[in-house]
């Protein structure tokens, strides 16, 4: 062992062996991976280090000892670090791995002419590169957001004239390169490319596809993307369907709608579209084409499609809007029979258009006939009641109507007041009319 004195002298610090004493100059270096020949080299430097500890050979025992095995660990270090580097490709940055490296670095951080010049070195080496290497090109610098539509359709051109072919790994980094650029003319292109080249596109993708086309707007490419659909036998989902559908109505598009739930019907999907048929027929009847729609509802019964409540409330909606009262009452009748109760809304839509027409009496027989078979009017109903009361100075029935509303512990609101206070003032019963005011103003 050193002595009290000695053995502070001696220490190592970051790899270094050191000596505090004034008669020792120098130090032990951990050698670099780099040269690891210098090892060798230290050996003569520890011997002049170990004479300046003095003439006590235990001392210089225990000295050589700890520089020898931290030498040995350095020399295996130095090895395996030499052997790495002779088979790592950044050694040679001519060789097809170093390139490839080079190549996948410079898509990543996003310097796309870089990546593209290192692919092209790579023809250098014969069947290279590779169609996984054109993949790697596409992912990478797709991912790092650096490359446009014009420049996968370039690189997909130069696959096609010069090769490799690309594979369906290259078509589906094409497809979702194309909706994550927000072209949909190019994730079309590819899609037909990919089928050309005896690819099928995956559910997923065309799902997406025609997700995408119906969040831009574009009724044509949304029909383009089912049809592709449809074509492998694929069914969109539900909501997807029922979206397709809402977008060709509200662009007043009912021709087109139709025929895409006669598209669907073909492909027996259509029970599971209810929503779907149901907007159809009550766009029909609010444009005044209710013998169009039921004329449809008459074709899906005949399919076996069973119609609920809201579809009976379409045609009822639709008639009266007319004035067909015999074929509104008729679809009520119709309704009952099939178990189909008519619900708050479908009488509400009837004592409304016939208030409309004038047809007070029948309106009153109606709600009357509403509660006597259990369903309650709500508020709106009262409301277009006495609106259409006191329209007609029927200001008796309206005061009675507003008691009633009371006792069945509805709370009028302002709909409900105005109405009375216009019935009041037209009929000329100013005080009236300011009281029930005073009901509706905040102080």
């Amino acid at each position: 062992m050193l002595s009290p004195t000695l053995r502070p002298c001696i220490y190592i610090r970051n790899g270094r062996f050191c000596c505090r004493s004034s008669r020792c100059k120098s130090s032990l270096q951990r050698p670099s991976p780099e040269k690891p020949h210098h090892i060798v080299n230290q050996v003569a430097d520890i011997q002049s280090l170990a004479a300046a500890l003095g003439s006590n050979e235990s001392e210089k025992t225990w000295f050589c000892n700890q520089f020898l095995k931290v030498s040995v660990s350095r020399i295996v270090e130095a090895q395996e670090f030499q052997e790495e580097s002779s088979n790592s490709p950044s050694q040679n940055p001519n060789t097809f791995a170093a390139l490839q490296c080079k190549m996948k670095d410079y898509a990543t951080y996003g310097l796309a002419q870089e990546a593209w010049d290192t692919l092209n070195d790579m023809k250098r080496v014969s069947g290279k590169p590779t169609v996984y290497d054109y993949n790697a090109f596409l992912y990478y610098n797709l991912k790092s957001g650096n490359l446009s539509i014009e420049d996968l359709v370039e690189v997909h051109g130069r696959m096609r004239i010069l090769g490799p072919s690309p594979n369906a790994l290259t078509f589906n980094t094409l497809l979702n390169g194309s909706l994550s650029l927000g072209s949909l003319e190019g994730a079309f292109y590819f899609t037909k490319e990919m089928c050309r080249n005896g690819f099928v596109p995956s559910f997923s993708f065309l799902s997406k596809l025609l997700k995408r086309s119906l969040e831009l707007g574009d009724l044509v490419y949304s029909l383009d993307a089912l049809e592709l659909m449809l074509d492998l036998d694929y069914f969109p989902t539900e909501p997807t369907s029922n979206l397709l559908v809402n977008s060709f109505i509200k662009s007043g598009k009912m021709h087109e709608a139709c025929f895409l739930l006669s598209l669907l019907s073909d492909k027996c999907f259509l029970p599971s579209m209810h929503h779907s048929y149901n907007s159809i027929i009550w766009a029909l009847c609010k444009s005044g084409q209710t013998c169009v729609a039921s004329a449809l509802f008459c074709s899906l019964k005949k399919r076996g499609i069973g119609h609920n409540v809201c579809t009976y409330t379409a045609l009822v909606h639709g008639f009266s809007r007319e004035g067909a009262w015999k074929e509104a009452f008729h679809v009520m009748d119709e309704m009952q029979r099939e178990g189909c109760k008519p619900n708050v809304v479908t009488y509400t839509i009837l004592v409304k258009f016939l208030s409309d027409y004038g047809k007070i009496k029948e309106a009153q027989a109606l709600l009357n006939k509403m509660e006597r078979e259990g369903c309650d009017p709500d508020l709106v109903t009262y409301n277009i009641m006495l609106h259409a009361l006191c329209r007609q100075d029927k200001i008796r029935e309206a005061c009675d109507l507003i008691e009633i509303i009371e006792q069945k512990g509805l709370h009028p609101n302002s709909f409900t007041y105005s109405a009375l206070v216009g019935g009041l003032l037209k009929a000329g019963r100013i005080g009236s009319a300011n009281k029930h005011l005073l009901d509706i103003l905040p102080f």
